[in-house]
């Protein structure tokens, strides 16, 4: 007899946490939004980027483009790592499957079929980081993109609890990731935050340590 799926309860258990951690399934959400694999056109892309020059108050590029990029990353770790901590798999989320839309400055994730897919790392680092850095690294260093995604693991993860500590450092060991960070989990590059018109520099950030 077939297993029945796990991925439904864990997503309706990971909304629990904040709506940071909410996927928006059923098979209403088949034509919910863009595939995720849109990222890679260039003019969706630079209309993200137009955007969030205009709310970060910025004209430099590439911070706006290290914002998108953070702000996308974090959202399917956050799903990717909370799944695999409650059924042993992360949830599937390949960029063709996974539908995205914005509410006003955040991204909505949309699964018409939520189901297991491989770890984290092949999910969310081979699945969706690798090919957008290799799309935007024109725009901003690739190893500062590395440390968005670095930094998005070890936030996920202390919202998630102990429970998830196995699965983030089997994530944070992906040579990329690991070579983001240095002692300590303090990130060895700049989200560029504090060059836009907010400013402050975040906890992690390699220009306070």
């Amino acid at each position: 007899m077939e297993s029945p799926n796990p991925m439904p309860a864990a997503l309706d258990r990971l909304r629990e946490v904040n709506s940071y951690f909410a996927v928006r399934y059923g098979p209403d959400q088949a034509g919910a939004g863009r595939p995720a694999a849109d990222l890679l056109d260039p003019a969706m892309a630079g209309d993200l980027f137009d955007h969030a020059e205009e709310i970060l108050g910025t004209r430099e590029r590439r911070v706006a483009v290290s914002w998108v990029f953070f702000e996308y990353i974090a959202r399917i770790w956050a799903v990717a790592l909370g799944t695999a901590m409650l059924t042993g798999r992360s949830v599937a989320l390949d960029p063709n499957r996974l539908r995205i839309s914005r509410d006003g400055n955040c991204t909505v994730l949309h699964l018409a079929d939520p189901i297991p897919g491989g770890s984290p790392v092949d999910e969310v680092a081979r699945g969706h980081a690798e090919p957008l850095i290799a799309a935007w690294r024109g725009h901003v260093a690739a190893g500062l993109l590395w440390g968005n995604a670095a930094s998005s693991v070890i936030s996920a993860g202390g919202q998630l609890g102990s429970a998830a500590d196995a699965v983030v450092a089997q994530s944070l060991a992906y040579p990329n990731l690991a070579a983001a960070l240095g002692p300590e989990n303090r990130r060895r590059s700049c989200c560029l935050y504090y060059r836009t018109s907010i400013g402050g520099y975040c906890g992690d950030c390699s220009l306070t340590g």
